[in-house]
């Protein structure tokens, strides 16, 4: 059996998707109060028989940062994918982030020797690899440990270091770093990169021209597959179709939303304002920070991905974000704009 951990994310419930497409067995974790039923919201947009695939999904409760529930839900199961992580810049969150990516993660690697699965596929982000360079960023770009990360990229880069430690530990393992990537939400349009869509349906004004790299979240899925599939182990991946602005892309979902792009460049002071007021917005009760000044300083940078290892590696091809973004920016018209 298959176990997949951050199961209604939006990668792992893609992946349960497809992994249910080719007959395999899943347990999904999750804990105990989480929302499972948008799993089939997700499986809804590929298929009618979504509530049939539901059904087939073993759910098992556990919190990866309890070593106990964590080893009761690996019984039976022979591979592992690694989806679960928190993705947050904001800096009250800070203890939260390192504890659950990255003890969440010792967990699941020790566990994963003790009952020696056949092979772990571990997602980790392009917030993990090294540092902007004149060239493409690549997966053996060196890392700066000297200038400030966010506490997500230094999550994701520790998370990683447990992973290859388990690697040298005997464990069959590989390790994906994908771009930002674009797929539908199951419910909530306003977190994750489906906030991208979002953000622009509700009529952003402001743009930037930083560059970063885009992925559709299907190839992910496939890709995971594939190496989970393959003899590969102990390689790293990055996932990445193209290298886009923000302007570039906010341009082209405005266009696939059938609305007017932003306008409007945001300037460095600007921005700097910006995250200063969401700071102090933040102060107030019940509210997040969500736009810091890690987030900012990268809506301005230039880092550009290279993907040329996974496509020699299973020669494969990326699909255009052109039609990734019209698709998702269909989903978002029948699901919210028709409603």
């Amino acid at each position: 059996m298959i176990l997949v951990t951050g199961a209604t994310g939006l990668i792992g419930s893609h992946l349960i998707y497809k992994l249910l497409q080719q007959n395999d067995k899943i347990i999904a974790i999750k804990r105990q109060n989480t929302q499972i039923e948008k799993i089939k919201t997700i499986f809804s947009y590929y298929t009618k028989n979504y509530e049939e695939l539901f059904s087939q999904i073993i759910w098992r409760d556990a919190d990866i940062l309890s070593y106990e529930q964590l080893n009761d839900a690996f019984e039976g199961v022979k591979k592992v994918y690694h989806c679960a992580a928190i993705v947050s810049f904001d800096a009250k969150m800070k203890k939260l982030i390192l504890k659950n990516n990255v003890v969440g993660t010792a967990n699941l690697v020790n566990i994963a020797l003790e009952r020696k699965i056949d092979k772990l596929c571990h997602v980790s982000s392009i917030a993990s690899l090294g540092d902007k360079t004149d060239n493409m960023i690549t997966e053996i770009t060196e890392r700066d440990l000297n200038i400030k990360h966010s506490t997500y990229s230094v999550s994701k880069y520790d998370s990683e270091l447990e992973v290859w430690r388990a690697i040298e530990e005997g464990l069959n393992a590989v390790i994906i770093n994908p771009s930002i990537v674009l797929g539908p939400a199951a419910d909530n349009w306003k977190n994750g990169s489906p906030s991208i869509f979002y953000s622009i349906w509700k009529g952003i004004k402001f743009y930037t021209e930083g560059v970063t790299g885009y992925v559709d979240v299907n190839d992910v899925v496939n890709i995971m597959i594939q190496l989970m599939e393959s003899n590969i182990t102990a390689e790293r991946f990055i996932l990445n179709a193209e290298n886009l602005s923000y302007k570039q892309v906010f341009s082209k979902i405005a266009d696939a939303l059938n609305i007017q792009p932003p306008k409007y460049k945001a300037t460095k002071p600007l921005l700097a304002l910006a995250w200063r007021m969401d700071k102090i917005k933040s102060l107030l009760p019940y509210q997040q920070h969500n736009f810091t000044r890690e987030t900012a300083l990268s809506a301005t940078n230039i880092s550009k991905y290279d993907n040329s290892k996974i496509i020699k590696t299973l020669n494969y091809s990326f699909k255009n974000i052109d039609q990734t973004i019209s698709e998702v920016a269909n989903i978002l018209k029948t699901n919210l704009v028709h409603k």
